[in-house]
């Protein structure tokens, strides 16, 4: 008899825990640690499980905050099942300070408006690179039907102006309406592409690092002037970083036709 009672005093105590296991209305889990380390542009694995015990799970949200880009959506997902197993990639983005720490908030939804967040930090660890370079362009001075004058820094192509929206013009060769037979040796940008000369850049180890410094430390304008072969020109958008170019020769040829710029170019990855 003693053995029953003991029994009944313990049952009431197991069945209190498992009511309130099911009456959470989602639960989430990540494998991350609460603090992930990453070199940036690289990608971290994080997976992701999640259930609801109040109808399905209807979205998957996920987002980051840093104190250069602000917040973004990452990842916004619909679904309509009761359990999620997910693995996410999460690419670092490349970041001016090193070790800047970027917040990651995950959260599931469920048909019953109900929720549940996990939050990441991840810890982006600055790894410098050399630029990849785009070698052997041709800049005209004067447009025709085959020799563009404009450059645009979106896709880094030569473009033909008269044929081009104006807000992709980052990059043109002047042309003095008054004197057109002259060549001005002059490039000019209709958008918000700022320009500044360093010939003591090096150019040929040009890195991440050396030209975000470089320009960051330098003062923009939206042209520039008496350019000449082996000028070092660093451009980009307010005060962050596009690229940099070498300008190997400017051919200053009878007539106006055939004067040109023959340059090479060196980018940012894309997100940098």
């Amino acid at each position: 008899m003693k053995k029953w009672i003991f029994c009944l005093l313990f049952l009431p105590l197991f069945c209190a825990c498992d009511d309130e296991d099911d009456a959470t209305p989602v639960t989430l889990y990540t494998d991350a640690r609460q603090e992930l380390r990453v070199y940036g542009n690289e990608y971290k694995e994080i997976r992701i499980t999640s259930k609801s015990n109040n109808g399905n799970l209807t979205r998957l949200h996920i987002s980051s905050r840093d104190s250069e880009r602000g917040e973004m959506t990452l990842l916004d997902s619909a679904l309509n099942q009761q359990e999620l197993d997910f693995t996410y990639y999460y690419k670092a983005p490349i970041l001016r300070k090193d070790s800047a720490s970027v917040r990651l908030t995950i959260t599931t939804f469920n048909a019953a408006g109900n929720t549940q967040s996990v939050e990441v930090t991840v810890r982006v660890i600055q790894r410098d690179y050399l630029l990849e370079e785009l070698s052997a362009i041709t800049l005209y001075a004067h447009e025709t039907e085959t020799h563009p004058n404009g450059y645009c820094f979106a896709d880094f192509r030569p473009l033909m102006t008269s044929l081009t929206d104006s807000a992709k013009i980052d990059l043109y060769a002047y042309v003095d309406e008054g004197n057109s037979e002259l060549m001005t040796r002059e490039w000019r940008t209709n958008t918000d592409v700022s320009f500044t000369r360093n010939n003591n850049f090096n150019y040929s180890e040009a890195t991440y690092s050396s030209l975000t410094a470089s320009f960051e430390a330098a003062i923009g304008n939206p042209r520039i002037a008496n350019l000449k072969a082996d000028d070092i020109i660093l451009f980009g958008r307010g005060n962050k970083a596009l690229g940099v170019i070498k300008i190997i020769q400017v051919y200053d040829e009878p007539g106006v036709e055939n004067d040109r710029y023959y340059f090479n170019v060196k980018r940012l990855r894309a997100g940098s």
